[in-house]
């Protein structure tokens, strides 16, 4: 992956990301100890796609819990979004994520939350990152500002 200190690059060891600097006044700063943390933004490249999947792993926790209820109307937007989304469908989650290389406790979970209503969003945690995505059309995110980036994330998904 390129970028402005020069290439970077997975590395088999935990904790590490391999980088061809750009230039020697980078390589000194990094060799010197001026550079020695890096932010790298984590772009879904395909965000639509990992959109449906967390509905779907929503839409699935639901039917676990309670399979009729599950069948509810409430949950037929969520239902075709995950399926086949349309042109011009529109959907939403949140990333957060500590950003700490060493925050990950290589735990899972799945909770189901109440919004206004049962079991309206899925809160999914992995690792050192949680997803929040709604189960219906009618909670929308407000106040954006109070979940400032990079910690946050909001996604908005657009076929």
């Amino acid at each position: 992956m390129k970028s402005d200190l020069g290439r970077l690059s997975a590395s088999p060891w935990k904790n590490t990301i391999g980088l061809d600097p750009k230039n020697v006044e980078i390589e000194n700063r990094i060799l010197s100890g001026g550079l020695d943390r890096m932010l790298v933004y984590a772009e879904p490249r395909k965000p639509v796609a990992q959109c449906r999947l967390l509905i779907k792993m929503g839409l699935e926790a639901v039917s676990f819990a309670d399979e009729a209820f599950a069948q509810r109307d409430k949950y037929n937007a969520a239902r075709s979004f995950a399926r086949s989304p349309r042109r011009g469908d529109r959907w939403w989650y949140l990333i957060c994520g500590t950003h700490l290389l060493n925050d990950d406790d290589g735990s899972a979970s799945a909770t189901l939350l109440h919004v206004e209503d049962r079991w309206n969003m899925l809160h999914f945690h992995i690792g050192s990152f949680d997803f929040f995505v709604p189960l219906t059309k009618e909670i929308l995110p407000t106040d954006l500002e109070k979940l400032p980036e990079p910690d946050y994330r909001f996604v908005e998904v657009r076929v």
